[in-house]
């Protein structure tokens, strides 16, 4: 509910959550989970058209893409949303069913899955996760 939080559109501008076209994440295909397990298959959209309905959807970074038509703006790159390149190291996690909070580092026993860009969005803001990893960044 703070103002604070921001919805980004495909210009790059930053608007307040729910307005129409904002970029979110997707599953590239419908999902067909009956628990809470993974499924391959992460892009940006413009709409949430294959919701979680169990679990989270993953790829490495570099693998995801957007959604035919989908513009992606250089903010999203910097913000290490979106690849930048097709060789940065990291996985991607992403669960659409309600409010995630990012975890960046991936966790030590994902092998391919951890590196700089690695960032998880599976995780509830209740969660308390033993094997979390993380960056320090020194800015003044």
């Amino acid at each position: 509910s703070s103002a604070a939080w921001k919805a980004i559109l495909q210009d790059g501008s930053l608007v307040s959550p729910g307005t129409a076209n904002t970029l979110k994440f997707d599953g590239t295909a419908p999902d067909t989970r009956t628990g809470w397990q993974s499924q391959t298959g992460v892009r940006m959209n413009t709409a949430v058209e294959n919701p979680n309905v169990k679990g989270y959807f993953y790829n490495l970074l570099k693998d995801v893409a957007a959604k035919s038509g989908v513009t992606i703006p250089e903010i999203c790159k910097i913000l290490g949303i979106m690849p930048v390149a097709t060789d940065v190291q990291g996985g991607f996690w992403v669960c659409t069913l309600t409010e995630r909070l990012a975890f960046r580092g991936g966790y030590w026993y994902y092998g391919a899955y951890v590196g700089p860009f690695a960032l998880a969005l599976y995780l509830a803001r209740t969660n308390a996760y033993a094997f979390s990893g993380f960056r320090l960044a020194f800015y003044s």
